[in-house]
């Protein structure tokens, strides 16, 4: 293995362990909800993406597959507000969640220009490891590149 792979496992590694804990955890309750039914509780993933606060991109959730690649998608993709928040209803769906950010657009607080991301191909990402009843995640530029070494590494 070359010194730069060993290098970046070094650093991506603990990167990318951070990155999963901050996606918060699966609120559980289980069961059927108040009122009956019969109907398990749904799954819905909140958050917001961030590299400035990025407003109206499209966040869309996918399974992840046993062998660690994207799946079907899950729900309908949504569009952040002015200050990056999203909510995705992922029905009955429990499990490992890929969450894409595609567009949007923010204000670079350095310059003070709007950023739009619509004109590049830059995706912003996260997994939840196990979503299940209210998550929170985070899509921010250190997640994307924790999701993108989670994804390589399970295909591996």
């Amino acid at each position: 293995m070359s010194a730069f792979k060993k290098l970046a496992l070094v650093i991506i590694g603990p990167l990318l362990s951070l990155a999963l804990l901050s996606c918060g955890g699966g609120g559980g309750g289980g069961g059927t909800p108040s009122g009956g039914g019969g109907n398990p509780t749904a799954t819905v993933i909140s958050g917001r993406v961030v590299d400035g606060f990025v407003a109206g991109a499209t966040v869309t959730a996918y399974k992840v597959n046993a062998n660690g690649t994207q799946g079907d998608q899950i729900g309908t993709p949504v569009t952040t507000d002015q200050f990056g928040n999203y909510s995705l209803n992922l029905g009955t769906y429990t499990g490992p969640v890929y969450l894409a950010s595609r567009g949007g657009s923010y204000i670079d607080a350095a310059t003070g220009n709007t950023i739009d991301l619509t004109i590049s191909s830059l995706i912003l990402s996260a997994i939840v490891p196990n979503a299940s009843g209210n998550v929170t995640a985070e899509i921010n530029p250190l997640t994307s590149m924790a999701a993108d070494v989670a994804l390589t590494s399970a295909g591996q």
